[in-house]
C-alpha cells in the first residue's frame, strides 16, 4: 500500500498466480499473469545466491526488510495506542521486469475484455 497505488500478490506462496496493480492515476485495477507458474517458493533464496555468486544487487535489499519490519511494528504500536506513528526509516523501491509480451495487463473493471 502507497500514497501511489497498491500492489497484491495473488494466489499463495507456493503456487503464485500474478499480482493484481492498482495506481491511483489510472484508477483501475490491473492484474497481472504469472510470468512462471512452475515458480518454486525458495525462489527468494536462489536469487540471493545467484546475487552474491555475480555481484549484483538483490531485488529485495536488507534496507527493505528493515522498513518494512518497521511498518509491521509502527502498525502494531498504532493499533495499541490509537495513533499514527512516524517511520525513520525507507528504501529505494525495487525495480521489477516488465511483464511477458503477449500477457498484457486489463483493467479489472473492463468487461470489454475477455482472457
Amino acid at each position: 500500500y502507497g500514497s501511489s497505488g497498491t500492489i497484491q500478490m495473488l494466489g499463495d506462496d507456493w503456487d503464485p498466480d500474478g499480482y493484481e496493480l492498482w495506481q491511483n492515476d489510472l484508477g483501475a485495477w490491473q492484474v497481472y499473469a504469472e510470468t512462471d507458474p512452475g515458480w518454486p517458493w525458495a525462489a527468494g533464496l536462489e536469487h540471493l545466491v545467484a546475487c552474491i555468486h555475480d555481484g549484483s544487487r538483490p531485488l529485495v535489499t536488507p534496507e527493505h526488510a528493515c522498513h518494512v519490519l518497521e511498518i509491521m511494528l509502527a502498525a502494531q504500536e498504532a493499533a495499541r495506542g490509537g495513533r499514527a506513528c512516524s517511520l525513520e526509516t525507507g528504501m529505494e523501491p525495487p525495480v521489477f521486469p516488465e511483464p511477458a509480451p503477449g500477457r498484457p495487463a486489463y483493467p479489472v473493471n473492463d468487461r470489454s475484455y475477455r482472457r
